[in-house]
């Protein structure tokens, strides 16, 4: 008897950057990285600010990588929440409390309750996005919902966008500066103390703590 094997073509998530995990600076990992940065950047003050910056920056990044670590860099789990109502919160909340449930304590009980909650949760996220297309599709005829779906678009684009891809202009060594104000070194304090902590880092990967 011949058997054949069919062979499931797997989909492949994109993937992203590893990031580093500045949430572990803090307690003794803060100060052992304190101390590399010290270390490896004494005695290299020397040479323009973009230059020092360059150095500071390159040095710190290499000194996170190595004390904080990085994540494995998992692709995006794609899932869209934007039709997400109330009653579908609410089921989600219930069904993430009964697998905790049943992951503390596994028995025929939690797992009952954990399917029944993955069930009502299943039914009201598809009954949640069906009611969310229809009316999405019957209001495609009116030039205000038109203008809505393309400012949807626009903001799942800007949600997605690579903050890395930073077109950097190297056509200034010809231009004239003269017209632009000296910033301040007391205007770079201040708007550094006006930034909140924990908040995401810019295309340098330095989040405002360091």
């Amino acid at each position: 008897m011949d058997v054949r094997i069919r062979d499931r073509a797997k989909r492949r998530s994109p993937m992203v950057a590893p990031r580093i995990k500045w949430w572990h600076l803090k307690g003794e990992k803060q100060g052992i990285f304190q101390q590399k940065i010290w270390e490896g950047w004494c005695g290299q003050s020397q040479g323009s600010a973009n230059d020092m910056w360059n150095k500071m920056s390159q040095e710190i990044i290499k000194v996170a990588k190595e004390t904080l670590g990085e994540s494995r860099g998992f692709g995006p789990r794609g899932k869209e929440s934007w039709w997400w109502n109330e009653n579908v919160q609410s089921k989600v909340r219930v069904k993430k409390e009964c697998f905790k449930e049943w992951s503390r304590c596994r028995n025929s009980e939690t797992w009952d309750k954990y399917k029944i909650a993955r069930n009502e949760t299943k039914k009201a996220v598809s009954e949640a996005r069906a009611q969310a297309f229809d009316g999405l599709y019957q209001a495609l005829g009116t030039r205000d919902e038109e203008r809505s779906i393309y400012r949807l678009a626009k903001g799942r684009e800007r949600k997605t966008r690579d903050l890395d891809q930073v077109n950097l202009d190297t056509r200034g060594e010809d231009r004239n500066y003269k017209y632009y104000r000296r910033i301040q070194k007391q205007e770079v304090k201040e708007a550094l103390k006006r930034m909140s902590n924990g908040k995401a880092v810019g295309p340098d990967n330095i989040p405002i703590e360091v």
